[in-house]
């Protein structure tokens, strides 16, 4: 241990314990038996009043690794009411903890929310409404389904950074969802054309949100990537090119050259962003080079229109699906659709990042790429205008679908037999008030 470290702790317990830190206990009847992370908050409990800094750490810690206790299976998934009551309470009683501790709590309160929202996604499939791994639901037709596994994707990033001792390093990452677009470059913006049946139109940028692009931390380059979901295995969210059948023993290093080489690997090269401006307007931003370290102007709330290229040898995406997709720009647009009678439900679809599953006994990638990676299977949650209404305004669409880290970037949508109404672009939100960005 570092002397700064020695110090740091030996300061921290000397105000950690200078007073009653108390949490407040957990509001509402609780569970019997008790769930293992109401156990392990119990423990935090205790911990904030004792003298001693490391104990509250290592009781914090515990709470975070029980926070997925129980692993669940992802073929049986049971009702997460329960959890997320307690999941909650656990947050509200941490928000009411005694200020001299917070600093020790803020990961904690991303861990909860985190939790909380893979529970929520969950749910949606436990209540019957969404899909986890699979295209086939209910309310799409094959046109439907086919389109979007030709549009939608994932997009990773190919990270490198100069250690200390002068060797580059490079880690493939996984940052979050988009969809595959036509674009009209007029040389001040570019627009995102509709799509028709069967028109030969050129799919050349991809759709996305800033903060799937702008996943940067100084001094690092980064390659983004998209896969579209025909070429990825929706319940592992690899490419099926280096699976377990083509490449048993398959590591990182294969999954850098699928993306840099394989013809269902589309690279990112700049992109036009357009930013949202108070109080509504767009301001568009044309040609950011995507190798720079530090991008410019992003936030959450921006959406990026990128251009991409095919690896060599390959050829651009051309749009031959039978299904009809609108891109419905702006608020009038967004409001009249959701007022006209055929509207009912909408849709949220991205590629979550998935550690509360078992990945034990899963066999179709190699062990090394489970390890490294976990699983982000695809997700479909659905929600009904009628309990849960978009509220459209200031180029946002606050929306009840359910979303967790992973699906930023994928579409909001609605379908119309064989129409995909685009309504915007996944982007935050927290605890059932998502938020999308419309397109205009």
């Amino acid at each position: 241990m570092s002397r700064f470290s020695v110090v740091f702790l030996l300061m921290s317990t000397v105000l950690f314990g200078a007073s009653n830190n108390n949490i407040p206990a957990l509001q509402g009847f609780p569970t019997v038996p008790l769930l293992p992370c109401e156990q392990a908050f119990n423990n935090i409990k205790d911990a904030s009043n004792t003298q001693e800094v490391t104990d509250f750490i290592e009781a914090e810690r515990q709470l975070k690794r029980r926070l997925f206790s129980p692993l669940l299976d992802m073929g049986d998934i049971q009702d997460q009411t329960p959890l997320l009551k307690r999941l909650r309470a656990i947050r509200t009683s941490l928000q009411g903890c005694n200020p001299r501790i917070v600093k020790f709590v803020n990961d904690l309160f991303e861990r909860i929310n985190f939790r909380i929202k893979l529970a929520h996604i969950d749910q949606n499939i436990y209540d019957g409404h969404g899909k986890v791994g699979t295209l086939d639901h209910s309310m799409f037709n094959q046109r439907v389904k086919s389109s979007l596994a030709f549009l939608t994707g994932k997009i990773f990033h190919i990270k490198r950074s100069l250690l200390d001792n002068g060797t580059i390093n490079e880690r493939v990452k996984v940052v979050g969802s988009g969809m595959l677009v036509s674009l009209t470059d007029t040389g001040k913006a570019s627009y995102v054309n509709n799509l028709t049946p069967n028109s030969h139109q050129l799919l050349n940028g991809v759709l996305t949100c800033s903060h799937v692009i702008d996943a940067n931390q100084r001094n690092e380059e980064t390659e983004a990537y998209f896969v579209p979901t025909r070429a990825l295995h929706l319940v592992y969210g690899l490419p099926l090119a280096i699976n377990a059948v083509a490449l048993p023993s398959a590591t990182e290093e294969n999954l850098k050259y699928f993306l840099r080489h394989n013809i269902a690997s589309f690279r990112i090269t700049n992109y036009t962003l357009w930013k949202r401006c108070s109080p509504a307007f767009i301001q568009t931003f044309q040609n950011n080079a995507m190798d720079v370290t530090q991008p410019r102007f992003l936030n959450n709330e921006d959406i990026v229109v990128a251009n991409i290229i095919p690896n060599a040898g390959a050829a651009i995406s051309h749009y031959n699906c039978n299904a009809t997709v609108n891109f419905i720009a702006g608020t009038p647009a967004i409001n009249d659709l959701v007022n006209s009678a055929h509207f009912n439900e909408y849709f949220a679809m991205g590629y979550p990042g998935c550690p509360q599953y078992r990945t034990g006994g899963l066999t179709g990638f190699s062990q090394d790429l489970i390890n490294r990676f976990g699983i982000s299977p695809l997700f479909i949650t659905q929600a009904f205008a009628k309990q849960a209404p978009l509220v459209v305004g200031n180029g946002q669409i606050r929306h009840s679908a359910a979303v967790a880290p992973g699906m930023s970037g994928g579409p909001l949508f609605a379908v119309n037999e064989g129409t995909i109404n685009v309504l915007g672009v996944i982007s935050q939100g927290e605890d059932g008030n998502e938020i999308a960005c419309n397109l205009g």
